[in-house]
Order: C-alpha cells, then sequence, then structure tokens
C-alpha cells in the first residue's frame, strides 16, 4: 500500500478513536501518557503509516477549539430558532388582531 492509503487508514482508525475519547479524558492525561501517545505517532510515521507525526498537546488544543465552536454554533442556532418562533407567534398574533377588527360592529360595544 502507498504511504497515503495507510495515512488515510491510520487518520480513520486510530486519530479518530483518540480524538473522539479526547475531550472527556484531556485533563487527566499524565506527561507518561502524553509521551506514549507522542511514541506511538513517531513510531507510525517511521515505519511509513503516516506523511506526518502528530503531537498530543496539538490534537487536544484542536479538539477543544473545535468544541466550543461547535457549542457556539449550537447556541446559535437556537437564537435564531427562538426569534423564528416568536417572529411567528407575533405574525399569527397581529393576523388575529387584524381578523377581529374587520368583523367589528357596533353591535359588539355594550355601553
Amino acid at each position: 500500500m502507498s504511504r497515503d492509503a495507510l495515512h488515510i487508514i491510520l487518520a480513520a482508525i486510530v486519530l479518530s478513536a483518540i480524538t473522539y475519547a479526547l475531550p472527556s479524558f484531556a485533563g487527566q492525561l499524565s506527561i507518561g501518557d502524553k509521551a506514549r501517545l507522542c511514541s506511538l505517532f513517531r513510531k507510525a510515521f517511521k515505519r511509513g503509516f503516516c506523511c506526518q507525526t502528530f503531537s498530543i498537546d496539538e490534537l487536544i488544543s484542536y479538539i477543544l477549539i473545535a468544541t466550543r465552536i461547535i457549542v457556539l454554533l449550537v447556541a446559535f442556532c437556537q437564537l435564531v430558532i427562538n426569534e423564528w418562533n416568536m417572529s411567528r407567534v407575533t405574525q399569527e398574533t397581529t393576523n388575529r388582531r387584524q381578523s377581529d377588527l374587520m368583523t367589528f360592529t357596533f353591535d359588539d360595544l355594550s355601553f
């Protein structure tokens, strides 16, 4: 297999498993754990399984930034949906008031 194909396989299997679990245990990694993971990436590069080496600290920072971006996007989407729902309710209320005014007669008044 070519080095590029092996890199895709390594990224798909190993990196996806590590980055999937990384947000939950990133704060609990010891220096030794980080060294073992970096060693795994260096050995994979040295043996031709990937085209670049990966740093666990870089992966942690990328994952944390991506998580923050996703949280902000979800909050923004919720805000947009709430605004849309509020404008829809307001529009329905306005339409109802307009239809009530159109059916108004003086017989509705009681003095």
